[in-house]
């Protein structure tokens, strides 16, 4: 009796490493799940301010156009 009570105290004992090992991986995929999508937001946001400036300097060359082609007339 003494031995199987030995045996489930070590089974319960690797049970709680595995448990801490899995946290442990969890725990550092959802780092890297939180950076990869930090990433993305920063790409995203880099993206959409090009796209803005983009469409502001196209707007700015139109209006200047524009003008050009009044004066000119």
């Amino acid at each position: 009796a003494e031995e199987a009570a030995e045996d489930a105290e070590e089974a319960a004992e690797d049970a709680m490493d595995a448990t801490e090992e899995a946290m442990d991986e969890a725990g550092e995929a959802i780092d890297n799940a939180a950076d990869a999508a930090g990433e993305a937001i920063d790409d995203a946001a880099a993206a959409t301010e090009k796209a803005a400036n983009d469409a502001a300097d196209a707007t700015k060359k139109a209006a200047n156009d524009a003008a050009n082609a009044v004066k000119g007339n």
